[in-house]
């Protein structure tokens, strides 16, 4: 088998996998919505934010 031919399989085997399905999108979805743009500095860090109550 040529080297480029597996060498050009691996690369477009590699962008598949790594491209992100519709159940990423709605698990990055999901979290933009529970964090909101106002508190994203807080949505990681453990600290409460302003929209949750705990």
């Amino acid at each position: 088998m040529d080297s480029t031919t597996v060498a050009a399989f691996l690369a477009v085997d590699l962008l598949l996998v790594l491209t992100p399905g519709a159940d990423w999108a709605y698990a990055i979805a999901a979290g933009l919505r529970a964090c909101g743009p106002a508190s994203l500095r807080a949505c990681g860090t453990g600290r409460s934010s302003p929209r949750s109550p705990g």
